[in-house]
């Protein structure tokens, strides 16, 4: 038998659909494919009412069956929100009210039913050393090394908050010495409104609200605000403040912490068009 002649029977043996034309049997992966059977596309189709998730892209909005058509669409992408500002209101009735009060100071300088109420209760018994280490909680080491500190731990979060934690401190002792030459309210020969020191302790607090979050934050309010009330004892016993010069500082330095955050935040900054993936092409 020639090397090219095949043996008598092979290949009409097999199936005729494992059969080439002209009686040449499939081998391997053809013949596994030749042996399927040709299914029609509908019985291979999913059974109606399947449906599939879209994949939008970054820039892909859809409307909710559950929306009025000319609503806001909501953005399909789930993820957290960009970082948000303090209120810009807020901010500036604080301080309206600290420029309001110091208007009313100027006119009238004199010590006033508050200031007198507050010598009566905040008397010379409180000359401790511990009221005597809290006064120095205004000091400037103390603020600036609170301020860097917050500053450090939000920069990677929130950049712009690092401003507010670095800037507003400085805004508001700046802007309460400024206001003490403006309003010409003296304490013993001294100006005096509004107190410096109660204006620093008071932006490092509402620094350090901002930077905390979740749990965290509250307590910060809660020991933040004791913080305030202990620095206002502090300055009104040991006589180098009255009652009024204490709560306006606390509105100065809350006041400029707040307008910071809120500025920054509204600042529209350049920055780089990151390239978005069509839908059709996933």
């Amino acid at each position: 038998m020639d090397l090219g002649q095949r043996p008598a029977g092979h290949g009409r043996s097999l199936p005729a659909h494992r059969r080439r034309a002209g009686g040449r049997p499939f081998h391997g992966a053809a013949a596994h494919l030749a042996t399927r059977r040709a299914v029609p596309w509908r019985d291979r189709a999913p059974p109606p009412g399947t449906t599939y998730p879209l994949i939008p892209d970054v820039t892909t909005t859809l409307h909710p069956p559950g929306d009025a058509p000319g609503s806001a669409p909501r953005q399909t992408r789930t993820g957290d929100a960009p970082p948000r500002g303090a209120s810009l209101s807020i901010a500036c009735a604080i301080l309206g009210t600290a420029f309001l009060g110091g208007l009313v100071l100027a006119v009238e300088p004199g010590q006033n039913a508050i200031d007198t109420w507050g010598f009566h209760v905040f008397s010379h018994a409180l000359r401790t050393g511990f009221f005597r280490a809290i006064a120095d909680l205004g000091l400037g080491p103390v603020t600036a090394g609170v301020a860097v500190v917050a500053a450090a731990v939000i920069w990677r979060r929130d950049p712009r908050r690092t401003v507010a934690c670095l800037g507003g401190p400085a805004l508001a002792i700046e802007l309460a010495e400024l206001m003490k030459i403006v309003v010409g309210r003296r304490f013993e020969g001294v100006l005096c409104w509004p107190s410096g020191s109660e204006a620093a302790v008071a932006a490092v607090v509402t620094v350090i609200v901002l930077v905390t979050r979740g749990p965290a934050r509250w307590a910060a309010i809660v020991l933040g605000s004791a913080a305030i009330v202990l620095e206002i004892i502090a300055l009104v016993a040991f006589r180098w403040h009255y009652l009024t010069d204490a709560f306006g500082g606390v509105l100065v330095g809350v006041g400029c912490v707040l307008l910071v955050d809120a500025v920054v935040h509204r600042l529209r900054l350049p920055h780089r068009r990151r390239p978005t993936v069509r839908s059709d092409l996933l």
